[in-house]
């Protein structure tokens, strides 16, 4: 017990727990690993790179969720209150947290909460994908069109990986069906369905992509 509680605290060990939680994973599935995320944060010991790792983790998964074992929001609004602890954590894990926060708080409707946030990440704008994509969500919430697609466009560019690449434009696409929903039937469904094809993106978006697909083809 003593030997765990030195590794999940020190900041270099705790890597050992991110590992494990990231094999459970692969290896269980999401359910399982989401259950020893909780479970993990609800020790009192962990290092801050574990702690905003696990939280960072999780406001994916609840934000994604078809059907979360959490409300996304509440979890995205707990979260938030952490802020003032996130300076302990190392820089790459601040970015992270900070992003997937306004993730949350964006799909989820709270616009306003994530503005405040958004000035967290002003540093990686335009420098990292997701966050820039992030910043291209917000504004296509808020029916700026024009200006979020170009984001999404510029995350895409700048992502150094197939599989980002191919995650953000997911979302993109998924995002513009929607705003397209009561502006052009037509467009909307071009936009949904390139989501919902999307071979290596995401399942929780494809869902989500062709349950909108079923509701404007059969209107």
């Amino acid at each position: 017990a003593q030997r765990a509680l030195l590794i999940r605290s020190n900041k270099k060990l705790g890597d050992i727990y991110l590992f494990w939680v990231h094999a459970i994973r692969q290896v269980k599935g999401i359910p399982e690993a989401t259950i020893l995320a909780e479970d993990l944060l609800k020790l009192d010991d962990l290092s801050p790179n574990l702690k905003f790792w696990l939280f960072t983790q999780l406001l994916a998964h609840y934000s994604l969720s078809i059907s979360p074992a959490r409300d996304p929001l509440e979890f995205a609004k707990y979260c938030k209150n952490l802020l003032d602890e996130l300076e302990s954590a190392d820089d790459s894990f601040k970015e992270g947290f900070i992003n997937n926060l306004t993730f949350a708080l964006v799909d989820n409707g709270a616009l306003d909460e994530a503005a405040t946030v958004i000035p967290l990440m002003s540093k990686f704008l335009h420098k990292h994908p997701y966050p820039t994509a992030t910043l291209g969500l917000l504004n296509l919430r808020k029916g700026k069109i024009e200006k979020g697609a170009a984001l999404y466009e510029e995350a895409v560019r700048i992502a150094a990986s197939r599989e980002d690449k191919q995650r953000i434009r997911q979302k993109f696409n998924l995002e513009m069906g929607l705003a397209f929903k009561q502006l052009d039937s037509r467009q909307a469904v071009r936009y949904l369905k390139k989501a919902s094809t999307e071979n290596e993106g995401v399942p929780e978006l494809k869902q989500r992509a062709l349950a909108e697909l079923r509701i404007l083809t059969s209107a």
